[in-house]
Formats: structure tokens, sequence, C-alpha cells
């Protein structure tokens, strides 16, 4: 995993050294996939200050690579946003494919869901009830924008409530209402800051 924030050093040419070496451990350990979350992020900035500077020289180096290595490197890399990111990154030959990863709709949501409750070891009083009202949800509601790490944050917030509303107890079970409410109330919260 490349994680920009700790190569980037404070001395000049520290961050170019640590990147150069972090390829050349990557290309050590061969065959290997080397992943980079929110590369939009990790390679942002563009300028004439010392900071920017050095991130466009990591970036040259970097996209060189990309396109004439011969080691079996595998990058991996998301991005939240493909039009942040310079177009220098999305040119023939850096990558092998682009995939495009939607919001889940009712059944991958379900699919999550059971996986969380899993995680958490929590059950619903009725669970086809819960996932018929996911369904409609969704039906009424198609536009929603609900992820899986929102899906997860909210079962860990109810594994909580009932924790502290309860703490000797192994309480496991959540209502079907109480569920449905916080769903509700997360698919507004999204709607509003849109």
């Amino acid at each position: 995993s490349l994680d920009m924030g700790r190569l980037l050093g404070g001395l000049m040419g520290a961050s170019e050294h640590n990147f150069e070496n972090a390829i050349a451990i990557a290309e050590a350990a061969q065959p290997c996939v080397l992943r980079i979350d929110e590369i939009e992020k990790a390679f942002a900035g563009s300028g004439v200050n010392d900071n920017n500077q050095t991130i466009t020289r990591i970036i040259g180096f970097f996209l060189t690579w990309m396109q004439e290595r011969k080691s079996m490197v595998y990058i991996v890399a998301t991005a939240n946003n493909l039009e942040q990111l310079r177009p220098e990154f999305l040119r023939k030959g850096r990558w092998d494919e682009i995939f495009y990863l939607s919001y889940p709709k009712a059944d991958g949501m379900i699919k999550i869901l059971k996986s969380c409750l899993y995680r958490c070891d929590l059950k619903f009083e009725n669970e086809e009830t819960v996932f018929n009202s996911i369904r409609r949800f969704y039906e009424n509601n198609p536009k929603i924008k609900i992820s899986g790490a929102e899906i997860y944050d909210l079962v860990e917030q109810i594994y909580k409530d009932l924790f502290q509303k309860n703490p000797n107890s192994r309480v496991n079970t959540i209502t079907d209402k109480l569920f449905i409410k916080k769903l509700i109330s997360l698919a507004n919260k999204d709607n509003n800051s849109e």
C-alpha cells in the first residue's frame, strides 16, 4: 500500500528519494500488487511552490515508471473523482483497465448489510421485514447513494447504542423499526448534503 502522506519529507529531495525507494521495494517484492488509495489526492498539486514542484517531479518519475516498467508489479488505484487526476495519468499504456463502481442498489446493500451484521454478531428481529423495507425504500428513492462504508458505520452505531444501553448483557438483536429509522436518517442526511 503506497501512502503518499508518509513518503513526503521535509528536506529538499527527501520526498523524491522516499518515493523512489518505495517503488524499488515494490519491484523487489514482485510479483506483487501496489495499491494506491484515492490516487487523485495522493498526487494532487500543481504550481510553482516547492511542495507542488516536488509532487510534479514525483508524478513525472511515477508516470515514466508506469509506462516503461518490465517488472511484475500490478498497480491498483482507487479514485473518487477521475476528473481531478491529471490527463497524463489516464493515457494509454499506463492502466490496463478503468472500472466504475457505483453505489449499491437494494440487493447489493442487503449483501453488505448481512456481512456487517455477521461482523458485529447482530441480527434482526425479523430479517425478511427489514430486507423488504430496504427494497421498497430503494424503489421509492431510486437516486439514493449510500456506500458500503456508510452501511457498516450504521450497523456499528447501532451496536454501540445497544451496548451502551445495556453493557452487562449481550444484546445482539436489532429491532426492525430502529434500523429503518436510522437508514432513512442516513439517506436524508446524504440528500440534504447534495
